[in-house]
């Protein structure tokens, strides 16, 4: 007996002018390097155990998405909450989502508007990616891997710019990363691939221009398929939020950081792989999360008139829900 395994993708890059996310700045869009996916894994064990999972080329994605996106396949497919697994890359030259980071993005009506539309079609792109997925599935073996990639770099402990004169220097560069590249082989039972899912535990904020683009994650993708035209790259960011690729800012960085970690999934495929043995185990709960203080009228009021116009933004939000009667809650699920 052996698994199934259905695949399937959907260009999501925007047709309309929403803006980019990422750096809390107005970042209309100015072009584009290449295409942004979504892309689907459905994988059943031969008890008909089955468990889907999206990754995406978006920065990060509200409750409010995540519940209607799973309220859509609940419905359309039956899909159990802890049999669907959205991830994205975290990438900051895609677009920016409803609800993700309010107080982030200086919105006015029409952005607003744009991001809700540009949101649901999104969405229904990935529901029609999920229905082609699990339609495709097709006997498959899985293999496990491990390959290692070393350009993340902890930006708490050390300055970007001292970087480049740290690694001239030969000195060692300061703070935990975590260098492992994690992979999954999906092949046929003939032993031919069909796709890689891999991961990396670092920002994908290579670029900071107005252009759509996958950062390095996307070159990452694009390299694999091409070298391998049957193989589907899927890419999930793993436990990065200290990590940055440094030096950064220039597209040939992105490129040559996508070159690397394709490297490293390449030699993961080439290497021993372990076999994944048969059968699925899912869970998953909400857990509430207390606040360490709630906040009130007495510590909004200066950061309301304070100088950073994001948490200026965030005060007067939370001041005007007090003004509407809210009670905040003691947590957060």
């Amino acid at each position: 007996m052996t698994w199934q395994v259905g695949l399937a993708k959907r260009v999501i890059t925007p047709r309309t002018d929403v803006w980019l996310a990422g750096y809390g700045t107005k970042r209309p869009a100015q072009g584009k390097i290449h295409d942004l996916w979504a892309k689907v894994m459905v994988l059943q064990d031969p008890a008909g155990k089955r468990v889907v999972l999206v990754t995406t080329d978006h920065m990060g994605m509200s409750k409010t998405v995540y519940e209607a996106l799973y309220a859509r396949l609940h419905e359309r497919f039956g899909l159990a909450r802890a049999d669907f697994m959205l991830t994205f890359s975290h990438n900051h030259c895609g677009p920016v989502l409803q609800d993700d980071l309010v107080d982030y993005y200086p919105l006015d009506e029409e952005q607003t508007r744009l991001v809700a539309e540009y949101s649901e079609w999104m969405s229904g792109e990935i529901v029609a990616a999920v229905g082609e997925a699990l339609g495709d599935r097709q006997p498959a073996l899985l293999y496990r891997g491990e390959g290692t990639c070393g350009f993340a770099v902890n930006r708490r402990d050390n300055k970007e710019a001292e970087v480049p004169l740290l690694r001239a220097a030969g000195k060692p560069l300061r703070g935990v990363v975590d260098h492992y590249v994690p992979t999954l082989v999906v092949k046929t039972p003939a032993g031919a691939l069909r796709a890689v899912l891999f991961g990396y535990a670092c920002h994908p904020t290579t670029l900071s221009f107005n252009h759509w683009c996958g950062d390095y994650p996307g070159f990452a993708q694009i390299n694999l398929e091409t070298a391998h035209p049957e193989l589907m790259a899927l890419f999930f960011n793993a436990c990065g939020a200290d990590q940055n690729p440094i030096p950064r800012r220039e597209l040939a960085l992105c490129e040559q950081y996508g070159r690397m970690l394709s490297d490293a999934v390449e030699a993961v495929l080439t290497g021993p792989l372990q076999p994944v043995p048969t059968g699925l185990r899912t869970a998953f709960a909400f857990v509430d999360l207390a606040y360490e203080k709630l906040v009130t009228r007495e510590t909004l009021a200066p950061v309301a008139a304070g100088a950073s116009a994001l948490h200026a933004r965030w005060a007067k939000r939370m001041l005007k829900l007090l003004d509407e009667g809210a009670v905040f809650p003691p947590s957060y699920p």
